[in-house]
């Protein structure tokens, strides 16, 4: 008794040490680009009192859905920023991550009854959430997903109150984010394949002579078994619909991933190089789970399961995160599935029932492995600056705000968020991540440009660019601009801007970006490429591009 009472705490204080480790690694500087217009989306929704019904943001939206399933964090988020600012947010998202863990470890521990089991199968699924830890509308979409699922699998007594709470949560979800439309499709997938087992049951009863005909009243006395997620089958729709969008959030939801599929190889965790050069352990930590999954739904019961979920729906599950990049709450259905097996396997056996000191090594063996996989090398543990630094172009934003630009911007998809958190609305963008309302060709298009390998004059003509702004490490590397047809005018160590000269709005930028210089002489040395630019090559290179200065000093105001 007293070896068991110490065990329990040896694994309890493992799972705090975790908990302490990922709220620290979650309350890391921000890098992540899509919260910043997240962030751009809450402010005008609380200053306009309403949803956008058009684009606010972008120029270049084509296919703008009055769609917006993740309004209510956006409004969430932008409310710690204007009280709390970017150390608020961080703050938060180490909150969500904690608040996450835990409620998975109780839905562990309910399941598998072992306190061992449930920190192994916490330290696991930390590693497989880890990379897609961001201030997002997911994080709460992961904590609703896991409050339903708790009821779920706690599913013994139901009573009506367990339901309106089912129905509460589902109504306030689906207005964070749409994760929480998993659950009535796992609900729908348990019952057909527990229905499809009783009835498999009937029919090899009747071969093996055991009864002359199949007894359908045994399958729907089976149903009862089923009722509660039958009920939340319809609850969830009821409460789905309680969101502005109504049933266009539907199509906007399933045809979101199939577009991003289609753009980017990175949403395809099985395919993208990315993921298998710096994630490695991911990958095996995926591929463990799954491999104990069909382990599991092999050797389980193919009826009477009472567990939710059952094997075919941590299959279906395992499936669609082979398919899909964000993997975490997919993965974590199929985890609760694999533990119910082994607890139930491991029960009467001496099998996990080690010495305290060992367990001790072993659980530290366990946290120091999942320290290193998690632990981001480039983003270190305490940081004062709540922005990754040269991450997003914070000095060229206050450049831009004074210089006061016109025209059309050409940025790329990753700034333009954190652009129209700092600039709108006295800048629209080209575009941000939002790529579904751009469309495939305009997405290609910029990133074509950004990346250019070769001469790309025509995408500027094509979208009217008046000014280009760039991260300078990809300016550095990118196939040298025309230098005739560009002027630099303000440079930093995360950014570059250039001024087109065939732009509409050329000779009012330039006269602009004059009189700014002549006002506040302290920015001119952003007005010249740094030394070690200018010694990279006596060629044409991307530093060939002229500074304005030069013309600011010989008065030249328009050279179209």
């Amino acid at each position: 008794m007293q070896k068991n009472l110490q065990l329990k705490r040896i694994y309890l204080g493992s799972f705090i040490i975790l908990m302490i480790i990922a709220g620290i690694i979650a309350s890391s500087p921000i890098v992540e680009t899509d919260i910043f217009w997240h962030l751009a989306h809450g402010k005008y929704i609380i200053e306009e009192h309403h949803l956008p019904t058009q684009d606010p943001f972008t120029y270049t939206a084509k296919y703008w859905q009055d769609v917006n399933h993740e309004w209510l964090s956006q409004i969430i988020f932008a409310l710690i920023d204007i009280h709390y600012g970017l150390r608020g947010l961080r703050i938060a998202r180490a909150i969500l991550v904690v608040l996450t863990l835990v409620t998975g470890f109780i839905i562990f521990y309910l399941i598998s009854r072992r306190y061992d089991l449930s920190f192994l199968a916490s330290a696991l699924w930390w590693i497989l959430m880890q990379p897609n830890v961001s201030i997002r509308p997911h994080l709460f979409g992961w904590l609703s997903f896991l409050a339903v699922v708790y009821l779920l699998a706690n599913s013994t007594n139901w009573s009506v109150k367990k339901y309106i709470v089912v129905f509460v949560i589902s109504v306030i979800a689906i207005n964070l984010h749409p994760t929480i439309m998993i659950v009535p499709i796992l609900c729908a997938i348990y019952i057909v394949f527990y229905v499809a087992s009783l009835i498999l049951e009937e029919i090899i009863k009747k071969f093996k002579k055991e009864q002359t005909a199949i007894q359908w009243i045994v399958v729907l006395k089976g149903l009862i078994n089923v009722k509660p997620y039958l009920i939340v089958i319809l609850i969830s729709a009821l409460a789905y619909c309680i969101q502005p969008s109504g049933i266009k959030l539907f199509f906007y939801v399933m045809a979101t991933p199939s577009v991003n599929v289609g753009l980017n190889n990175e949403w395809l965790p099985f395919i993208a190089e990315d993921v298998w050069h710096y994630r490695p352990f991911l990958l095996i930590t995926f591929f463990l789970i799954m491999i104990l999954t069909l382990v599991a739904a092999v050797f389980s019961c193919t009826s009477g399961l009472k567990l939710f979920p059952g094997w075919a729906v941590s299959i279906f599950v395992l499936l669609i995160a082979i398919d899909a990049r964000r993997m975490t709450f997919f993965v974590f259905v199929a985890l609760l599935f694999s533990i119910s097996w082994i607890s139930k396997w491991v029960e009467g056996k001496k099998v996990l029932k080690i010495d305290p000191f060992l367990a001790v090594i072993a659980c530290a063996i366990i946290l120091l492995g999942t320290l290193m996989i998690t632990k981001r090398p480039d983003i270190p543990f305490f940081m004062e600056k709540d922005i990754l630094p040269n991450r997003f172009p914070e000095k060229a934003c206050d450049f831009l705000e004074k210089a006061q630009l016109q025209g059309n911007m050409f940025n790329p998809t990753t700034w333009g968020g954190y652009l129209s958190y700092r600039l709108y609305p006295q800048y629209k963008v080209m575009c941000d991540g939002r790529w579904i309302i751009a469309g495939r060709d305009f997405v290609i298009d910029n990133i074509r440009f950004i990346n250019r390998k070769t001469n790309v004059e025509h995408i500027a003509d094509r979208y009217q660019t008046d000014y280009l702004i760039q991260p300078m490490i990809d300016y550095a590397q990118s196939y040298p601009l025309n230098p005739f047809n560009w002027i630099m005018i303000y440079n930093d160590k995360a950014s570059v801007i250039l001024l087109r000269r065939k732009g509409l709005k050329y000779k009012e930028n330039f006269l602009r970006v004059c009189e700014f210089y002549n006002k506040n002489p302290e920015y001119l040395k952003n007005a010249i490429w740094p030394i070690l630019y200018n010694q990279i090559s006596k060629d044409i290179s991307p530093f060939s591009i002229p500074s304005i200065l030069y013309f600011c000093n010989k008065g030249e105001q328009n050279n179209r």
